[in-house]
């Protein structure tokens, strides 16, 4: 029976008497040929099963394994029936001569697929036989492919799941990050409002520190001026008696814009608060008795071109800002008055309307 493989012809015949074969060669199995040379091993029933991978076909014309190959007993009578299938009848049924294609030395997948039946004698079982061979060939290259293709899947889906896990964590991060920004948002809002709450009690403190002096502006400068002999010239114009000892302190300070070229003003410290109003009251009624010829250098008795002078409360740093904003507010919006007391800014429409506390920038955005 004929069952080829990719690389063998197997073949069964039968031990003609007083032939050479190994006497080792019985039902057991033992095949007649050296297997090391690539021989398979016998089939049980007696016979022999050699490779044709062109091995045998080119062995010499004289040799047992030529000549038990197309042997056919010539002695005897036939049996009765149908007469005896042999291996040879289905070699015989393929378009090529069988031993042409046993001499062929390429795989037997590579002309297999040319095998067609010559002739009714053919055997489609050997057809089927080679084409289930081919097909399980295929299907093996097939099922290696369909394995790295697993193995590829398989790596890719542990990619996915490997980036699921870090989306995860990432979301579990945004989230617990967005609780955190919110946090910071409410104590950042919290301590703004402190830092405010904190700046205007230090404005307070500032102006506290300073509710004591005046501030006199617009006093030319002098190399060798005496401050103190000004202060009461000053104090005698608007009819104020200060005595010496209420007069801590006297000084000029630094220009708040350098580029100015206005002269540094002059701070005066007195004892109480009530000398410093009452200081700031003279030099108001003075003023106002005197509305075409105020309060200015001449009567400091400064020899030089009359200019104004002015004295007031002396301001914190802010307060001078909000002092000057309100100011120039007042001159756009046509508010007749704006004035200081007690460190704090007022600014009123006109003579029937009320006075308003000027607290921040803010409020004068909403006149």
């Amino acid at each position: 029976m004929l069952r080829p493989s990719p690389d063998v012809v197997k073949l069964q015949v039968y031990e003609p008497e007083g032939s050479s074969a190994k006497v080792a060669f019985q039902p057991e199995g033992t095949s007649a040929m050296n297997t090391t040379a690539g021989m398979l091993r016998g089939r049980p029933y007696g016979g022999v099963i050699l490779l044709w991978r062109g091995h045998v076909s080119w062995m010499q014309p004289k040799k047992w394994e030529i000549v038990v190959t197309p042997w056919v007993p010539e002695d005897g009578k036939r049996r009765r029936g149908s007469p005896r299938s042999y291996w040879r009848d289905d070699l015989d049924g393929f378009e090529r001569a069988w031993w042409e294609i046993a001499k062929d030395e390429r795989p037997m997948e590579d002309f297999g697929r040319d095998l067609r039946p010559s002739s009714p004698r053919y055997s489609t079982r050997v057809h089927r036989e080679i084409m289930r061979m081919l097909m399980q060939t295929e299907v093996t290259d097939l099922s290696t492919k369909i394995s790295s293709i697993r193995a590829d899947l398989d790596e890719a889906i542990h990619s996915v799941q490997f980036l699921s896990e870090r989306h995860d964590d990432q979301v579990k991060l945004n989230k617990e990050t967005e609780g955190t920004i919110r946090q910071l948002i409410k104590d950042n809002t919290l301590l703004s409002a402190q830092v405010a709450d904190i700046s205007i009690k230090l404005g307070h403190m500032e102006q506290q520190y300073r509710e004591c002096n005046i501030e006199i502006q617009s006093v030319p400068e002098f190399k060798n001026e005496n401050l103190l002999n000004l202060i009461q010239q000053l104090l005698k114009t608007v009819s104020c008696n200060v005595p010496d000892n209420e007069i801590l302190s006297f000084h000029r300070v630094a220009k708040q814009n350098s580029k100015s070229d206005r002269p540094r003003n002059i701070i005066v410290k007195f004892s109480s608060t009530r000398t410093r109003d009452s200081v700031l009251a003279a030099t108001k009624v003075f003023n106002e008795h005197n509305k075409q010829d105020k309060l200015n250098t001449s009567h400091l008795g400064i020899a030089s071109s009359k200019k104004p002078v002015y004295v007031m409360e002396h301001l914190s740093p802010a307060n001078k800002l909000l002092h000057a904003a309100t100011r120039s507010v007042a001159k756009e919006k046509h508010y007749e008055f704006v004035w200081v007391k007690n460190g704090r800014v007022f600014i009123r429409k006109d003579q029937k309307d009320s006075a308003k506390l000027v607290k921040n920038m803010d409020f004068l955005k909403s006149l």
